[in-house]
C-alpha cells in the first residue's frame, strides 16, 4: 500500500473518531442538562395511607336531600361527600301540571349543586312515603317529564345519573300503579320518556338488574359497546337494600344473589351503581 494511501486511512480513522467523541459528548450532555431540569421540576413525595374520607368527584357516600330543602346542599361537601341524591316529590300534581314554583325549587337545588360543586343524583317520584303511587296517566307523568327537560338540559353537565324512579313508592318500581312490579310496557314508557328528556350522555339507573335484562334482552354491556350512550349501554341499577337479606328485599328475583352479583360485576364496570342500606344484614 502507498504511503499516501496510508496516510488518508489514517486521516479518515481520525476523522471517525473526533465525530464519535463529539456524539458521546452530546448524549453526555443532553443527559446531564435533562437530570439537572428533572431534578428542579420533580420532587419525591411519601403517601401515607390514611382511613380518612377522600371527596373524589362521583364517588363515594352521598348526601339526601329533598328539593324544596336545596339550602341543604350547602353542606354536602361539609359532609366529605362529592354527590348529592337530589329528591324531587311530585305528590301533589297527579292531576295537574307542575306549578311554576315548583319549577323553581328545582332549578335551585340544581343551581345549589352546582355552586357547591356536587354532581347530582337525580330521582323524581310521586310521593316518598310507602303509601304514594303514581298518577294512572302516562300522558301526565309524560307532561312533568318534559316541564322539567329544559332544567335538566341546563344542569346536565352536573348530573352524575338519573334514576328512573317516576313507578311506585319512593319512585322504586314496586307496588306501581301499573302493577308490582310495574308492568314491562310501563318501565320500558317511563325510559323511554326519559330518553327523550335527557341530553344523550346521561346515565339512568332502574331499581333491580332484572329491569335491566327484560329491557335489553338482546343486548349484554361488554367493552366494545360500553359508553357508547346506546341502548343497554346507557342502563345502570341501583340497590336501595344493599347487605340486607339473601335477595336484598327483592332486587334480585330472577337468578340467585352469587348469579345477579355475577352478571353486576361485568355491566357495573361501565354504567353507575350505588345504594343505600336499610338494614344490615349478614352480608
Amino acid at each position: 500500500m502507498k504511503k499516501n494511501q496510508v496516510d488518508r486511512k489514517k486521516s479518515k480513522m481520525k476523522n471517525s473518531q473526533v465525530v464519535i467523541m463529539i456524539v458521546l459528548f452530546s448524549i453526555l450532555l443532553i443527559l446531564m442538562l435533562t437530570a439537572a431540569f428533572l431534578k428542579q421540576t420533580f420532587s419525591n413525595v411519601k403517601y401515607i395511607e390514611s382511613d380518612n374520607n377522600t371527596i373524589n368527584p362521583g364517588r363515594g357516600f352521598y348526601d339526601p336531600v329533598y328539593t324544596y330543602d336545596y339550602e341543604e346542599i350547602s353542606t354536602t361537601r361539609q359532609n366529605e361527600c362529592s354527590l348529592s341524591f337530589v329528591m324531587f316529590d311530585l305528590g301533589e300534581f297527579k292531576d295537574s301540571l307542575i306549578s311554576n314554583e315548583k319549577l323553581l325549587e328545582l332549578d335551585n337545588a340544581l343551581t345549589a349543586a352546582r355552586n357547591n360543586g356536587v354532581k347530582v343524583i337525580f330521582r323524581m317520584a310521586y310521593g316518598f312515603e310507602r303509601e304514594s303511587r303514581e298518577p294512572n296517566d302516562m300522558e301526565l307523568i309524560n307532561s312533568h317529564l318534559m316541564q322539567i327537560k329544559p332544567i335538566l338540559e341546563k344542569h346536565s353537565d352536573i348530573l352524575y345519573v338519573v334514576q328512573a324512579g317516576i313507578l311506585g313508592p319512593w319512585g322504586e318500581w314496586h307496588n306501581s300503579t301499573f302493577g308490582d312490579p310495574p308492568s314491562l310496557e310501563a318501565r320500558k314508557t317511563v325510559i323511554d320518556m326519559w330518553l327523550n328528556v335527557l341530553d344523550k350522555d346521561v346515565f339512568i339507573d332502574v331499581r333491580r338488574p332484572s329491569f335491566v335484562r327484560d329491557m335489553y334482552e338482546k343486548e349484554k354491556l361488554k367493552k366494545s359497546n360500553a359508553y357508547s350512550f346506546e341502548g343497554v349501554a346507557r342502563i345502570g341499577w341501583h340497590n336501595d337494600a344493599l347487605l340486607s337479606t339473601e335477595d336484598d328485599y327483592g332486587t334480585y328475583i330472577e337468578l340467585s344473589r352469587k348469579e345477579e352479583l355475577k352478571w353486576s360485576k361485568n355491566h357495573n364496570l361501565f354504567t353507575p351503581f350505588g345504594g343505600e342500606m336499610n338494614t344490615l344484614g349478614e352480608y
